[in-house]
């Protein structure tokens, strides 16, 4: 998709004069790893903006070629919310009305009571969860190929729309990823026993061995392996 020259507004023609004429594809909120490889990925068939309250961590997306600076003001076709769980509802009630709103939260059922108590119009948003991630976080890692062939679990709720839902699955489609429905419960249950436990137990194992005498510098690939997950878990509630 590129910039449509449609107007932003629903008047009639003569409100053309004064109505903004530019529509980004995709606004992305939250320049981390997952918001700008989702920039990165869909270079050159989406135009995207981008946004973050951290000004570094824009200006290393930008750099990066994850979009353009939105300006706060420019309208847009769809919203994506890659901010940590806890923030969501809060940047989804900042948005401007009318885009379809999705967010790639790690946990959904949380996110989906924050939003309806916040008042947000639940029939705009769509939850989804991209099963990708790195050890490292930050723009600085992102890739554009981080989520190629990896499952994307799109979690609608009873409330939302069929434009919200169907913007984020071409989204999902267009990074390359393997859409996958289900409810915000089914992928809690199935996203604590297949990530987030893991990486509890990485951790679990790095403490121990935080504590210890013993000659680590002896290990092999094999502790490599079992801790790599350690480096992310303080992320689980964070991504």
């Amino acid at each position: 998709m590129r910039r449509s020259s449609t107007p932003s507004c629903a008047g009639p023609p003569r409100c053309a004069a004064t109505c903004r004429t530019d529509v980004a594809d995709l606004l992305v909120v939250g320049t981390g790893l997952i918001g700008t490889s989702v920039g990165l990925a869909l270079r050159g068939s989406y135009d995207v903006v981008i946004a973050d309250p951290d000004p570094v961590a824009v200006e290393v997306a930008l750099a990066r070629g994850a979009g353009r600076r939105w300006d706060g003001v420019e309208a847009v076709g769809h919203c994506l919310v890659a901010a940590p769980p806890s923030a969501v509802a809060a940047v989804v009630a900042g948005l401007p009305e009318g885009p379809t709103v999705s967010h790639v939260a790690s946990v959904q059922r949380a996110v989906h009571a924050d939003l309806r108590a916040a008042g947000v119009d639940l029939e705009r948003v769509c939850g989804s969860h991209p099963m990708a991630g790195k050890e490292q976080s930050g723009p600085a890692a992102a890739s554009a190929t981080l989520f190629v062939g990896r499952p994307w679990v799109l979690c609608p709720s009873a409330s939302t729309s069929p434009a919200a839902l169907a913007a984020t699955r071409r989204i999902a489609d267009a990074c390359g990823s393997e859409p996958v429905e289900m409810t915000a419960e089914e992928h809690d249950v199935a996203v604590a026993l297949v990530s987030h436990l893991p990486q509890v137990a990485a951790s679990a194992v790095a403490a121990v061995l935080a504590g210890s005498s013993g000659r680590l510098d002896l290990a092999g690939p094999g502790l490599q392996d079992t801790t790599r997950g350690s480096l992310a878990a303080t992320r689980v509630v964070s991504c």
